[in-house]
Order: structure tokens, then C-alpha cells, then sequence
């Protein structure tokens, strides 16, 4: 793996992230709440994904843990907001678990991995985000909306985020392994990490696709004499 082949892998999930904020904003009135959360969620994570690189770029150091501790503040927040609309709760706790996450990942980042990889912060992340996955399926079976469960827009969007999730946890699980004892520089690691991202982006792009598809016709408010 070239680092040309890298870059090329971080572009295309960039795009990808684009493309599906872009497609979130389409018709931004009509679209329902959680939409509009997975639109800023990767609207964010497509400029994130590339500051990495534009640091590199512009030969600026000292700061490369730095954008991913706003990502993983940002995009927990966003995500557990949107379970919060999903399950219909209103209750106190969903703020109180932002509020010790973002303190987690403080102190992670302050006293126990100050140059390395987050890893930590983000294993916590990722089992949250597998236990609203799972309670979301869950629900979902529990409850059986409609007869075709795979033309609902959550039930790919949450499929993209268990399928991501579950792949991390292990990436995650042994990175400071791999840094610390193998010594390696994560290239091959970072590329399947960002191949799990393009994925789940693929399957995440299919539910919103069903979201579009189900948008009601627009209607004209011209009145024609």
C-alpha cells in the first residue's frame, strides 16, 4: 500500500460523506429530524476526514490529535441525538451520557493518550454505538412497522452503522498494541479502516435513498387561472 493509494481511499470516503450530507439537504424542509442529524454528522466528517492530510500538507504539527477529538465529541453527539428521536425519548440521561463522554474523551486525550491515537475514546464509542444499534433492531422487530422492513431508511442506516461499529471495535481494540509493541506505522490499518468506512457509507447511501423515494411530490402553490 502507497501512501498516493492511501490518499486516494481517504478522497473517495470524503466524497462519499459529501455525497450523503448532500443528498440529506435535499429537499432540507421535508426531511424528517434524524435525516438532517445523518446529513451534519457526515457533512462534518467529509471536512474532518481531509484536515489530516491538509496538515501534512501545510507542514503544521502538534495538532494531529486534535480533529479527531472534535469528530468524536461531534459525531457521538449527533448520533446519540439521533437514537434520542428514534426511540422517542425526551429523558435527561441521553444528555447526561454526551456529557460524560465528552468527559471521557477529555481526560483521555489530557492524561492517558496525549500523542497517540485515541483509541481508547473511541472503543467506548464504538460499544455505544453497537448497543443503540442492536436496541434499535431490536425495537424495530419488536414492533414491525411495515411488512417491507428493507425499504425503511433506518433500518439501512442503522445496518451501516452496526456493520462499521462492529469492524472498529477490533481495529480499535488493538491499536495501541500495534503502535506500541509492533511499532507499526498503521498504513495498511488506517486503509481497512477507512475500506470499513467506504462500506458503511455505501449501505448508509441506500437508506437514504429510500428516504428520497418516499419524499411526498412537491406541490405547486401557483394557483393557475
Amino acid at each position: 500500500m502507497t501512501i498516493e493509494q492511501f490518499v486516494k481511499i481517504v478522497f473517495v470516503q470524503s466524497a462519499l460523506s459529501a455525497l450523503i450530507a448532500l443528498v440529506c439537504f435535499y429537499r432540507y424542509r421535508d426531511r424528517d429530524l434524524s435525516i438532517k442529524l445523518i446529513g451534519f454528522t457526515f457533512l462534518f466528517g467529509s471536512v474532518i476526514n481531509l484536515t489530516p492530510l491538509m496538515l501534512v500538507q501545510f507542514k503544521v504539527s502538534g495538532f494531529n490529535n486534535l480533529p479527531p477529538i472534535i469528530f468524536i465529541i461531534y459525531y457521538f453527539t449527533l448520533v446519540t441525538l439521533l437514537y434520542r428521536e428514534q426511540f422517542q425519548s425526551k429523558r435527561m440521561y441521553w444528555i447526561i451520557l454526551i456529557g460524560v463522554f465528552i468527559l471521557a474523551v477529555i481526560i483521555n486525550s489530557i492524561f492517558f493518550q496525549k500523542r497517540d491515537i485515541n483509541s481508547f475514546s473511541y472503543i467506548i464509542l464504538s460499544v455505544t454505538i453497537l448497543i443503540y444499534t442492536i436496541a434499535f433492531f431490536y425495537k424495530l422487530m419488536e414492533e414491525l412497522p411495515t411488512k417491507h422492513i428493507h425499504q425503511l431508511p433506518m433500518f439501512w442506516i442503522n445496518s451501516g452503522l452496526l456493520f462499521y461499529h462492529a469492524g472498529s471495535f477490533f481495529l480499535f481494540a488493538f491499536t495501541d498494541y500495534i503502535v506500541r509493541v509492533l511499532k507499526n506505522d498503521l498504513m495498511i490499518y488506517w486503509t481497512f479502516h477507512n475500506i470499513l468506512n467506504i462500506l458503511e457509507h455505501s449501505i448508509i447511501l441506500l437508506g437514504i435513498y429510500y428516504d428520497v423515494k418516499h419524499l411526498p411530490p412537491r406541490t405547486n402553490k401557483h394557483i393557475v387561472s
